[in-house]
């Protein structure tokens, strides 16, 4: 292995490593310290975006900082407090099943409603 794709799967198995860790400690906080979840989560996506800028060095071009905001709040808040929430009324292994089962749960959703057709193509993939 190089150096190159050790240094890549050790990034990989720390960052899966706080994953799942990040599911029980919420689950602590929420029993011990009565945290909220939209608290939580922008605490987890701040401290999340300053190690990823930190570790990476990450520039962002000027004008797309506009766009990483919008995606932020529009799209990575709104999974993140929802995760969060299951936790809080549920438990870490319960959240983290919901949020694998989304993309089927859409898929068959649109079937359904006839959104999309299914052909040979969307079977395949």
């Amino acid at each position: 292995m190089s150096s190159k794709t050790g240094k890549w799967f050790l990034y990989a198995l720390v960052g899966s490593s706080f994953w799942g860790f990040s599911g029980t400690a919420s689950s602590a906080l929420f029993i011990r310290y009565h945290f909220s979840a939209i608290l939580l989560s922008s605490l987890r996506m701040l401290i999340g975006g300053i190690f990823i800028i930190i570790i990476f060095r990450a520039g962002i071009p000027r004008k797309d900082v506009k766009n990483f905001l919008v995606f932020t709040f529009a799209g990575l808040m709104p999974v993140q407090i929802s995760y969060i929430e299951t936790i809080k009324y549920t438990n870490a292994a319960t959240a983290t099943l919901i949020q694998y089962l989304f993309l089927p749960i859409i898929f068959i959703y649109e079937i359904f409603k006839k959104i999309i057709r299914v052909d040979r193509y969307i079977i395949d993939i």
